[in-house]
């Protein structure tokens, strides 16, 4: 092995990788298409520090949005929230939590007010 080679792996054992902030998971994403395409999601995210819902329509139009979200700890629930807005595309939200959580269920539908391509994402950074 090189010298350069016994370095880097005596640096790597001496100081391992220092994880950064949690990545985005998708907790659930669909695709639909047509003549005002319309889409349901739905999916758990778990201890979730954010969530986003994530529009994009090809071509960019406005769509019509409605979530839902339940949040609880496995002692019982803790809030809930929603919305029901118009909203033009390519769209970014983020949820309200309502309180920290051990798991949130998310629900979210979503129509293009124009013919085309959607695409939704439910996306959480947990804590």
């Amino acid at each position: 092995m090189s010298r350069r080679l016994a370095v880097i792996a005596l640096a790597a054992a001496l100081f391992p990788a220092v994880t950064g902030p949690p990545a985005p998971q998708v907790v659930a994403s669909g695709h639909a298409s047509g003549s005002n395409a319309d889409l349901q999601v739905s999916g758990t995210a778990n201890s979730p520090a954010r969530i986003m819902l994530i529009e994009t329509a090809t071509p960019r139009q406005n769509a019509i949005v409605s979530w839902d979200l339940t949040c609880a700890e496995t002692s019982g629930s803790v809030g809930q929230s929603n919305r029901d807005t118009v909203v033009p595309l390519p769209a970014y939200q983020q949820l309200h939590i309502p309180a920290p959580s051990s798991f949130c269920v998310v629900g979210s539908a979503v129509q293009l007010t124009k013919g085309g391509s959607l695409t939704v994402k439910i996306v959480e950074i947990t804590r």
